[in-house]
């Protein structure tokens, strides 16, 4: 029997690609963007694979005000899972997040006549139109997203949150 090293967990650090990466998960659990950015690349440097890294890394790019690394990652994870809704709902953040929010449109668009009746989907588009000023298609939206809810409490308590959001802005 081999004696155990220790010094591969000095200080607490994580020693395999997973363990990095699911510390980088609770760092963003608790809100801490350098420390979650520091710990999803560790586990990418010690050849972690797999679409949910870049997923988190563009998460944490976002929050970091990093768009343009955030569409990296999307792109990388997009070419191995090429058919992923949650990757395309994602890729529509980042395109708003760079401004381009009449792609993110053309996008959502595409995924509501691929997914019809998708709640996430729906809601997207929602608050991009949201985003854009146009309180009519958003709140046409949210209404749609309010009916698809269909009795899951989180959703319709955030489409109705939206909506609320929509009437106070046209009441402004």
């Amino acid at each position: 029997m081999t004696e155990f090293d220790e010094s591969n967990i000095e200080f607490g650090e994580p020693v395999t690609a997973s363990e990095s990466f699911n510390k980088a998960v609770e760092m963003v659990e608790r809100g801490r963007w350098e420390d979650a950015l520091y710990y999803v690349n560790d586990a990418l440097d010690k050849s972690y694979f797999g679409v949910d890294a870049y997923l988190l890394r563009c998460h944490i790019f976002l929050e970091l005000q990093n768009p343009l690394e955030a569409l990296n990652d999307i792109s990388v994870a997009l070419k191995h899972e090429p058919f992923n809704l949650e990757l395309k709902i994602w890729k529509t953040r980042v395109l708003v997040s760079l401004g381009r929010n009449k792609a993110a449109i053309a996008l959502l668009n595409r995924l509501i006549g691929e997914h019809p009746g998708n709640y996430e989907v729906i809601t997207s588009k929602g608050m991009v139109y949201y985003m854009e000023g146009e309180l009519e298609k958003a709140e046409n939206i949210f209404i749609e997203a309010l009916e698809l809810a269909n009795g899951i409490p989180e959703q319709a308590a955030n489409a109705a949150y939206w909506l609320a959001k929509v009437h106070q802005s046209k009441s402004n």
